[in-house]
């Protein structure tokens, strides 16, 4: 899932991680994807924009902690203009697992996509266990 505001980032993503196999969906504003969310649709990632105008990112990444079911355990990443690491706590405390700045690099965005759903599986078998 890719949440941004602006148009060509979410179609740069989209066709970068299209060309390396993975299905993405999109939305223009983090409410729509909160919507999708509590209507049932399942992300392995999402990938969320800081700063949208509707609501910003780490509002939208508490209100799907506080989900309940699989939706508050997907992996959340923070996209952002702002790639100061003095931040990274930031998102952290708002629930996100990781963060990348932007201009997105498509290889560090895959190969972090990767090891999330990684480990989400190991802690998904652990649970299980």
């Amino acid at each position: 899932m890719v949440v941004d505001d602006v148009e060509m980032n979410r179609d740069l993503i989209e066709v970068g991680l299209s060309a390396s196999g993975h299905n993405v969906a999109s939305f223009a504003s983090a409410p729509e994807a909160i919507q999708a969310l509590i209507e049932g649709a399942v992300f392995d990632v999402i990938l969320m924009d800081i700063q949208m105008p509707d609501m910003d990112g780490q509002t939208a990444t508490r209100r799907i902690r506080e989900m309940t079911g699989v939706a508050s355990r997907i992996p959340i990443v923070a996209l952002t203009a702002n790639g100061l690491d003095s931040h990274a706590a930031e998102y952290e405390a708002a629930g996100m697992d990781a963060h990348l700045p932007k201009p997105i690099d498509m290889k560090a965005l895959n190969g972090l996509i990767a090891r999330l759903m990684r480990q989400n599986t190991e802690k998904e078998s652990r649970c299980a266990a």
